[in-house]
């Protein structure tokens, strides 16, 4: 019985099917087999070229190093000598390991073997000049020292000629695969478009239907509603992708939600209380409740103004963030010294380390250098992180500010460390975000926090960088660094 047509489709099909499968197959092989040797190229013959000139470029420092004691004996550049040998040997060693050729092994060997002789000969040397010898020639071993490190530099660069040809002849094989590669390739291709148009009702649906399944999630986040919408069962890549950038786009609006909530909420518990107290304050001067009481209305009077004052502070933060975030913020540069800002900072806040009995210690290096500041900026800075330290150091705690300057004298570093609860190092970079605040070190908030965001604006516009350093229980060190200009 002849088979029907449908069957023929079907053998034919496949037919096609196991004839790709069995060229792609092989062309997966032979692109694994490119890519080791490209990888042995890149990671094997390019790093060993580099590693020789590396070594022939150490040597001369060596030399140079070695030079420089014999001439002045001076003990540091002994230990650089040393520093660099053990780098050097560490090197060689590597370069061996990295040796796949028997040739290429013995040059290596060879060169362990001559740099232990010029090591051995200047340690000998080094003992003489200790031991004030008499018997000791300069002249005797700086010519055996630098015959052995010539030898040393030849042996290098035939392990560079050995590594290059290895190398080409790796390229011309890499090469000749392309080729191969490149032509099944395009068979395949041929033949991929046949089963393409074969296929390509099979994938006009499964698209009709994602698209549908988008169009009514789309109507569904146009009426607020931003749940993520879920995987795509068949769908072709770009329907992924897309779906991906729908559920971004729903992930960032409920993010945009959430700040908005956030700022609400940051934004009546800041108001809420100055007003309230204003409310009350101003309504009992109404009411001249205490009109035979001059002083009780003279106190009424000032903690109005008090409370007006902490308002018109709190708006400013939120102005001041807003400005910073999209860079409109304008500084007052001027050279100054960042240590005497410290202390100024420092002084508002020793009533309240006195009352929870913190100890509050200021440790500032010698020498800090005056540099380019926003003195107002950076006491504001200050300010926020001894106020975050008080708050979450228990009382008898100790909190600590130093200044030191690193050694080029480039840059100060500044940090504010607390022996509080901690802070849980997955949350560490998100307390610089704006209204996060850290409930007992480990759990992420929602809340008036404004203070390290702040911060963070202030040290980025002085081009320098604010982290943080902490764990649970371990307390919490804040760092940030300027330059010195």
């Amino acid at each position: 019985m002849k088979p029907t047509i449908f069957k023929r489709l079907v053998i034919g099909n496949m037919i096609m099917i196991g004839f790709v499968v069995f060229l792609g197959a092989y062309v997966v092989f032979k692109l694994d087999e490119l890519q080791q040797l490209s990888r042995e190229i890149v990671d094997t013959d390019t790093k060993s070229l580099k590693l020789c000139e590396n070594l022939s470029v150490s040597l001369l420092s060596l030399i140079m190093f070695e030079k420089k004691y014999i001439i002045s004996e001076d003990v540091d550049y002994y230990d650089k000598y040393k520093e660099l040998k053990t780098a050097y040997e560490e090197e060689i060693d590597l370069l061996g390991d990295m040796a796949k050729t028997f040739e290429v092994k013995k040059l290596v060997q060879e060169t362990q073997s001559l740099f232990f002789n010029y090591s051995f000969l200047f340690a000998k040397e080094v003992e003489l000049i200790k031991d004030q010898s008499k018997d000791y020639d300069p002249s005797i071993f700086l010519a055996k020292r630098s015959s052995v490190a010539r030898s040393i530099r030849d042996k290098l660069k035939q392990i560079i000629v050995v590594k290059n040809e290895i190398k080409i002849s790796k390229l011309l094989l890499s090469n000749l695969m392309i080729g191969k590669a490149i032509k099944l390739t395009v068979i395949i291709t041929i033949i991929a478009i046949a089963l393409g148009i074969l296929i390509s009702v099979t994938n006009t649906k499964a698209i009709t239907g994602s698209i549908f399944l988008l169009e009514k999630k789309t109507r569904e986040i146009s009426k607020g509603q931003f749940n993520h919408i879920p995987s795509i069962a068949a769908a072709p890549k770009e329907i992924e992708d897309l779906t991906l950038h729908f559920n971004v786009m729903c992930s960032r609006l409920k993010e945009l939600e959430i700040m908005k909530t956030d700022f609400i909420s940051h934004f009546s518990h800041e108001l809420r209380t100055p007003i309230t107290s204003i409310k009350e304050a101003s309504s009992m001067l109404n009411m001249q409740l205490f009109k035979s009481d001059p002083q009780k209305e003279k106190e009424l009077s000032k903690l109005i103004l008090t409370e007006c004052d902490r308002l018109i502070k709190s708006i400013e933060r939120i102005l001041d963030l807003s400005k910073m975030e999209v860079f409109k913020m304008e500084y007052e540069f001027s050279k100054a010294d960042i240590v005497n800002i410290i202390r100024k900072a420092l002084v508002k806040f020793i009533p309240a380390a006195q009352n929870k009995k913190i100890e509050l210690s200021f440790l500032p290096a010698k020498n800090i250098p005056k540099t380019r500041l926003d003195g107002k900026r950076i006491e504001e800075v200050m300010n926020n992180l001894i106020s975050n330290a008080l708050k979450y150091t228990p009382e008898k705690g100790n909190i600590l500010i130093k200044t030191e300057i690193n050694k080029n004298l480039e840059k100060i570093i500044v940090s504010v460390s607390d022996n509080g609860c901690g802070i849980d190092k997955k949350n560490l970079e998100r307390i610089f975000e704006k209204f996060k605040r850290i409930d007992k070190g480990n759990e992420i908030l929602r809340g008036t926090g404004l203070g390290l965001a702040i911060s963070k604006h202030i040290i980025k516009a002085h081009k320098g960088i604010i982290w943080a350093e902490s764990g649970i229980s371990k307390g919490t060190k804040i760092f940030f660094i300027m330059p010195v200009v």
